[in-house]
């Protein structure tokens, strides 16, 4: 049941990109209001974390999906073969 999951999770594109750290906030209701201003102005996904220490950090990532130019690679036998 769990590869399932995880498949499923993995179906979404931008599943694996990273989060850049934007702004850290003492309060959370600080970390929301700039949370909130960067959702009116930019396509980005944004979130709010709690560290360990009681800091909000406000990370983003792009919302956009790239299409990326991958070319499948020759494998060694069709490479013998030519």
């Amino acid at each position: 049941m769990k590869e399932e999951n995880n498949q499923e999770d993995n179906l979404n594109p931008l599943y694996g990109k990273p989060w850049k750290n934007e702004f850290t906030a003492t309060t959370f209701e600080e970390a929301d209001s700039k949370r909130n201003n960067i959702l009116k102005s930019d396509k980005v996904q944004v979130k709010v974390k709690r560290r360990s220490d009681g800091v909000f950090v406000v990370k983003t990532r792009s919302a956009t999906v790239t299409k990326s130019n991958s070319k499948k690679k020759k494998s060694a036998k069709n490479k013998k073969e030519q």
